[in-house]
């Protein structure tokens, strides 16, 4: 009777979270990713009924398994039905992490884990946005019990189901691409361990080839496109050059700021200390903050950094668990230290090692509560007893302030109940949004903008644009350095075909300022005056046209 009331428990605190998800997934797309990517160029598809090519988004050139369901969702009419795709992939991970340890532990440990993924600070903030972090985290662990599963039963269809989630998982992002060098360096390690090593060879060949085929429609388009595969990763492995260049600027520049240490960087202008730096991969746990790159640009628990560690005591578990707990550890630590050393340091980016965490956060409490029952040691089983509480009395707590503060941000229900419009509400959030009003309505269909520190956020333009960047800038600097005439630079921008700028007079202005000589500054601001026209000006941003009839105003 003590179960089933308990598993009714459990089920009203899953479907409570869920609800919770689904409403605060009921407002407009206003998160960045989405407008600049993940929203915006299936849009930019599906107004010309094809995948094209977009020289000038360099994240137009990333897989995009998910993206294509977006697409979909857009060609309904919805832009708000990605986010719930996109909370599907979490859901069927927390499904996933449930029956992995359903069968491996029992039904109470199986539900404190899908609880525990649903309740990360990162799960929830990604359930609700329009990204595909929570679909690489779904394939990731898909592929990983493929092999799993794999090892224990020896049937291929399992290594081929992990293979097919593998490639799936490139396809969705290219951060899948360590989630396929492990698994597939995994399964030849495990392969050779119980056949011969042609054999295991051949199994490891064979997961190989089925996940890269299952990622070759995105590494053909790029082939084509730019003579790259994994464009723009690793250019300078492949002797091309990417013929078609964004008719602004090249991303030469671009490429160069990606290459500053990271850590130089952090200990420069954030002032942290060695001890800071040595502590960075701890404080993924503890210290992360939404929106602020200084803190991860997300949150996850620290349970999932106390927990793990008792998963390696030893227990009386079977053989085969405790492989599988190493194994699960192996990727784990080794996906970790990739995303946190090849790229920019982000919560996000580990996102696909979260049900790993969990698994073996649950792994952990068993063996706790195993040494608890077990021990003599009245001292040991306290202190085990206060760590146990800690970590998850810590988690429930930092989570439910989590969401309560979400729900204050985003205000699901004063949308949902019509207290506020679509209009008002995205312009809360994206004041550049007033701007792409008057564009949309007022501009003609072959108005070309170009845009100035709007965070490439273009989503809600209708018209075609070039997303901005500091290259943006510094093409008209240079232009303005390079070119007798001012006509010539008007000339410049009526040869590309740009009609418009749309600018974001605060920071322009600043980097303005700090950019140029008063020579240069002068010399800017009379084209601006000559040979532009302000059309538009609302919350700090504005519409100018360019004058092509070169006549002083």
């Amino acid at each position: 009777m003590k179960v089933h009331l308990f598993i009714w428990i459990y089920l009203a605190i899953f479907i409570f979270l869920l609800s919770l998800l689904w409403m605060l997934c009921l407002v407009p797309p206003v998160s960045r990713d989405a407008l600049v990517h993940h929203l915006a160029v299936p849009k930019i598809y599906l107004n010309h009924g094809r995948i094209i090519e977009l020289p000038c988004m360099r994240f137009s050139y990333y897989p995009m398994n998910l993206d294509l369901l977006y697409w979909g969702a857009l060609y309904l009419g919805s832009d708000i039905l990605p986010k719930f795709i996109h909370c599907s992939f979490g859901i069927a991970t927390v499904g996933c992490v449930f029956y992995y340890l359903k069968t491996r532990l029992n039904i109470h440990f199986a539900v404190y884990g899908a609880l525990l993924l649903m309740i990360v600070p990162i799960f929830i903030r990604l359930s609700i946005t329009a990204y595909v972090d929570l679909g690489l985290m779904f394939f990731s662990f898909a592929a990983l019990l493929g092999v799993i599963k794999w090892d224990e039963t020896n049937q291929m269809r399992y290594l081929v189901l992990g293979a097919l989630c593998c490639g799936l998982a490139m396809g969705t992002k290219y951060n899948g691409l360590i989630t396929f060098v492990f698994l597939a360096l995994g399964v030849l390690f495990l392969a050779s361990r119980k056949v011969p090593q042609i054999k295991a060879l051949m199994l490891f060949t064979s997961f190989v080839l089925i996940s890269l085929t299952v990622f070759s429609p995105w590494m053909i388009r790029n082939m084509v496109w730019t003579g790259n595969p994994v464009y723009p990763l690793y250019n300078g492995l492949f002797d091309s050059e990417h013929q078609k260049q964004c008719e602004v600027a090249s991303y030469a520049l671009s490429d160069h700021r990606l290459k500053i240490n990271k850590f130089l960087y952090r200990k420069n202008v954030y002032q942290e200390d060695t001890l800071d730096l040595l502590m960075l991969p701890l404080r993924y746990f503890f210290q992360g903050k939404d929106h602020d790159p200084r803190y991860f640009d997300g949150k996850l628990s620290i349970a999932l950094l106390i927990f793990p560690f008792f998963s390696l005591l030893k227990t009386n578990h079977k053989q085969a668990v405790r492989s599988e707990k190493w194994f699960i550890v192996y990727f784990t630590v080794l996906f970790f230290l990739s995303a946190f050393f090849g790229g920019p340091l982000r919560v996000r980016y580990v996102v696909p090692i979260l049900p790993c965490l969990v698994i073996l956060s649950v792994y952990g409490l068993d063996n706790m509560l195993r040494f608890i029952r077990n021990n003599r040691i009245r001292i040991s089983s306290w202190s085990f007893a206060c760590i146990i509480l800690f970590g998850m009395s810590h988690s429930l707590i930092s989570s439910f302030k989590y969401i309560v503060q979400t729900i204050e941000n985003i205000s699901p229900v004063q949308y949902i109940r019509g207290d506020i419009s679509r209009e008002d509400y995205i312009t809360h959030f994206r004041p550049e949004y007033s701007t792409f009003e008057y564009i949309n309505n007022n501009l003609p269909e072959d108005t070309k903008i170009l845009f100035f520190f709007l965070g490439g956020r273009g989503y809600y333009c209708d018209r075609q644009y070039i997303p901005d960047q500091d290259l943006n800038l510094f093409k008209i600097y240079e232009l303005i350095r390079v070119e007798e005439k001012l006509d010539d630079v008007a000339e410049w921008f009526r040869k590309k075909g740009i009609t418009h700028f749309v600018f974001n007079y605060k920071i322009v202005q600043e980097r303005i300022e700090n950019d140029l000589s008063q020579s240069e500054k002068l010399r800017l601001y009379t084209f601006l005056d000559m040979y532009t026209s302000k059309e538009f000006g609302k919350n700090g941003f504005g519409v100018h046209s360019i004058c092509f009839n070169f006549y002083r105003k």
